[in-house]
């Protein structure tokens, strides 16, 4: 297990909320000097705490205003193929290994319901059975910058 105190796990929220901040913003967050966080970030990536930084792609610029919850019942020996598949679609925001009478939860954007069902078709005849349940409305937008904290309290 590796001990992180709170100058780390301040790192972290700044990061995760954000990933393109500039070490001196981060400094001026976390109360440390540019130099100093700059040491802990590398820390952190050596150690694989940090594992990649990437980019949030805007739906609304595709056009992608339907979103769907896409459970899936893949059949194991396929699991590979499908992994690869949903991680090469712009439209897989997220993807979920999940213990259920299903493999996984894809949570897909599309532009519109025949899209949707078009790729629902494509994952029911190569990797298995589906279900679709669409999301009318976000309550919480994201919540990637929650602290790791708030469940101490």
């Amino acid at each position: 297990m590796v001990n992180l105190d709170t100058a780390d796990i301040q790192i972290l929220s700044v990061l995760r909320e954000d990933g393109r901040k500039s070490l001196r913003d981060i400094a001026s967050k976390v109360g440390l000097s540019a130099p100093a966080v700059s040491s802990r970030v590398k820390r952190l990536e050596d150690l694989k705490i940090i594992e990649s930084y990437g980019a949030k792609i805007s739906s609304q610029v595709f056009a992608l205003s339907l979103e769907a919850l896409i459970y899936v019942q893949v059949i194991n020996a396929d699991e590979d193929k499908f992994l690869e598949y949903a991680r090469s679609l712009l439209c897989v925001n997220s993807l979920y290994k999940i213990a259920s009478d299903y493999s996984y939860i894809i949570k897909a954007s599309f532009e519109n319901t025949a899209k949707l069902n078009n790729f629902v078709t494509n994952l029911q005849t190569n990797y298995g059975k589906c279900k679709v349940e669409l999301i009318l409305k976000r309550e919480i937008e994201d919540r990637s910058s929650l602290s790791f904290t708030d469940f101490d309290k």
